[in-house]
């Protein structure tokens, strides 16, 4: 991003909040967390290479101290970002952070607050923003801003945040659930084409607290780009064999009710290609659907390096042992 910097970023949000209210047992146990749907739009300080980037999406903040006057907590922020001036090999060749115009934003935080008013508080916070879409179009370097915000919150309705106690959370069982996940990647020369991809998973997971679980298992993953990156390498395609690896992985789930966010870190056993670090990992959302349903969209990276985007889902195909639940846990 040096080539193309030419001072400092500045953006401009814009948000409506809902305040949860305990009605449900996981608005408890994450304190009654807000969320927000917003709308941002970046100014990169360089209108010739980036333009300007106009992003949708949600946003959830988890309390960490709250009481009358003073909030402090974590955000987490998934949307869509429009680029207006993304990769072009004539007209914009500059540009090796992002070829596509419509990316996907991840945004961390930390947020302030203070209630100055009952209706009215002063916001601040420390955030990290990424659009990127997954090494789907090349370029991809990614566009990152760590930044510094500030602003204002006024509402009319306030609630009161003195909520019942959450209920005694019951530790389900272990799961063991089966994963199929396609995508699609570019690698370079520039403009070689399209390379499908597919996941087959077999996943094994518990949730151990109202907040958290553990996931681990196997993965096999199958890129047809490995041919051609064989080429350049070694000068040669290989063999169909070349285009799969095996893994194992363990990781942690960040749970909301039936929605999670996790990350994987895991390692090949089967590694024929050689062609990328032994060490992989997977950041990504999945949403469990009321039976054994499950959705499942994700990032597989190297190291930061991208290397392709897993969209696709699967089933719960048994838990043990079997039963509901295996014990109770205390109240957090």
């Amino acid at each position: 991003m040096n080539a193309i910097g030419r001072g400092p970023n500045i953006a401009y949000e814009f948000f409506f909040e809902i305040q949860t209210s305990g009605a449900k047992p996981w608005e408890l146990y994450h304190r009654l967390p807000p969320w927000r749907l917003f709308y941002n739009v970046a100014d990169f300080s360089d209108p010739q290479h980036i333009g300007w980037v106009h992003s949708l999406g949600t946003e959830m903040s988890f309390p960490l101290v709250r009481n009358r006057r003073f909030y402090l907590g974590i955000t987490g922020a998934l949307g869509l970002g429009y680029v207006t001036k993304p990769y072009h090999p004539v007209y914009n060749n500059i540009n090796a952070a992002v070829s596509a115009p419509v990316n996907y934003l991840l945004r961390p935080g930390l947020e302030l607050a203070w209630q100055m008013h009952p209706q009215v508080a002063l916001l601040g916070g420390l955030t990290f923003t990424h659009w990127s879409v997954g090494a789907l179009t090349m370029p991809n370097l990614g566009m990152n801003i760590p930044a510094f915000s500030w602003g204002m919150r006024a509402g009319w309705n306030s609630r009161n945040l003195n909520a019942a106690p959450p209920p005694t959370f019951q530790r389900p069982p272990w799961q063991l659930e089966a994963l199929l996940m396609g995508g699609l990647k570019q690698v370079y020369p520039i403009g070689s084409g399209f390379y499908p991809t597919a996941t087959l998973g077999l996943w094994i997971y518990r949730q151990f607290t109202p907040k958290s679980g553990f996931p681990a298992g196997l993965d096999v993953f199958w890129d047809e780009s490995a041919k051609m990156r064989m080429y350049r390498k070694y000068h040669s395609y290989g063999y169909t064999l070349h285009t799969f690896r095996a893994g194992l992985f363990a990781g942690y789930e960040f749970v909301i009710n039936r929605f999670s966010l996790y990350f994987h870190f895991g390692g090949y056993f089967f590694w024929p290609d050689r062609l990328d670090t032994r060490f992989y990992q997977r950041i990504g959302m999945r949403y469990r659907l009321r039976e054994r349903g499950i959705l499942n969209f994700s990032l597989k990276s190297h190291f930061f390096v991208a290397d392709f985007v897993e969209l696709g889902g699967g089933i719960r195909i048994a838990k043990f042992p079997k039963g509901k639940h295996l014990r109770s846990t205390k109240k957090p």
